[in-house]
């Protein structure tokens, strides 16, 4: 297979004029077990994935159906799905998907499975819910109606957008955890009663109406219940893809990760790309230090690392021309070993939240204090006394 994959590069670096560094062919070329890609910005990550899975199909003769590449935003998905097809337009496409679009596809299946009836509350659902009237004593079907006035009835006073969004943001930090209601409390919130409030929307969410009302959090939370639930569910997802990619890694929660894990558990068949220099959405449970233990859930795992960032380096080329003088191998790039979760002590028991509007205006002083993104000032552990 050795020559067929030279052959394979060779021939696209004659149509396309791209040519790999040795680490971008090394994890282009690798194809059984699991695979942790650190990339760092501008290092060539999607060309790399669109790559692997060119050679996944032209060289080893997966069909395209049998890949399902996985990314955190619609723009990157559509992305490397318009990138794939410009590579390789005579191949048929892959499964190119947002997390929360696969979560909502087995939603939509454990739902025909067991009868229970659902409605969406968040997203481009409107107030109005496109002209249908509200029964008398019941709130518009939208999410952040729903707090709202759950906050109203609650404390007597009209919630600001400063607190609808950090309310927002403890609540999709508590799921996105997987975090049981008895821990609820442990996460510390400045919105006042946040967990009577989250209690009170849970509930109103489950009695409120005959279907079960259900926002993007508890998409991704009843996705991974379901296929723990339901093993004939589980083997129908883990049946219909060998190749499991996922992009934006970083930025991914615990219970995604669970999703994937569970996907892969026949095969572990994984590549998952990240720059754990990168994670801008730890506020609402990402876990760049899930990279950490990459070893520890997948011990087969090989790790490899692409650090030239060819957009700052001099190369004009959209792709790079030349090769890498590392050999990309090894544990893990220097940052990464370094990275440690925020250490808690009995003092400094708990988590705060804070909205993502704090923690944008203060990312040019963390940035300053940390030496590293965003996402040191997300989850800060609370002040000693």
């Amino acid at each position: 297979m050795r020559r067929e994959t030279e052959q394979f590069f060779d021939s696209k670096a004659k149509e396309l004029g791209i040519r790999l560094s040795n680490v971008q062919r090394q994890a282009a070329a690798h194809t059984d077990g699991p695979l942790l890609l650190l990339a760092s910005p501008g290092s060539g990550k999607t060309t790399t994935l669109i790559m692997r899975i060119g050679h996944l199909i032209r060289v080893k003769g997966v069909p395209p159906a049998r890949i399902k590449a996985v990314t955190f935003s619609r723009a990157a998905a559509s992305d490397m799905k318009e990138r794939f097809a410009r590579f390789f337009p005579e191949l048929a496409p892959v499964s190119f998907s947002t997390i929360h679009s696969l979560a909502f596809e087995v939603v939509r299946e454990d739902a025909r499975r067991t009868g229970q009836a659902y409605r969406i509350i968040e997203g481009d659902v409107q107030p109005e819910e496109a002209g249908e009237e509200p029964e008398p004593g019941q709130l518009p079907l939208h999410k952040k109606i729903i707090l709202r006035q759950l906050y109203q009835e609650r404390t007597g006073e009209r919630i600001t957008d400063d607190q609808m969004d950090e309310l927002t943001t403890y609540i999709s930090y508590l799921k996105n955890k997987r975090m049981p209601e008895s821990r609820w409390g442990e996460v510390k919130c400045g919105v006042k009663q946040a967990e009577a409030l989250l209690r009170d929307y849970e509930a109103y969410k489950r009695t409120s109406h005959a279907e079960r009302l259900v926002d993007f959090d508890d998409m991704l939370t009843l996705a991974c219940e379901a296929l723990e639930r339901d093993g004939r569910l589980l083997r129908k997802y883990q049946q219909r893809y060998d190749y499991v990619l996922t992009d934006e890694s970083q930025d991914t929660s615990a219970v995604q990760h669970r999703i994937v894990e569970l996907l892969v558990q026949p095969h572990g068949n994984l590549c998952v790309v990240a720059d754990d220099d990168q994670s801008i959405y730890s506020w609402r449970g990402a876990e760049p230090s899930y990279l950490l233990e990459f070893r520890k859930h997948y011990p087969r795992a090989e790790i490899l690392y692409m650090e030239q960032n060819y957009r700052s380096s001099g190369i004009s080329s959209a792709w790079p021309t030349g090769s890498s003088s590392g050999t990309g191998t090894g544990t893990a790039k220097t940052c990464l070993r370094t990275i440690r979760p925020h250490s808690r002590s009995r003092s400094n028991p708990s988590p705060i939240i804070r909205s993502r509007r704090s923690i944008s205006s203060s990312g040019s002083a963390s940035r300053r204090i940390c030496g590293r993104s965003r996402s040191c000032t997300a989850i800060t552990p609370p002040r000693s006394a």
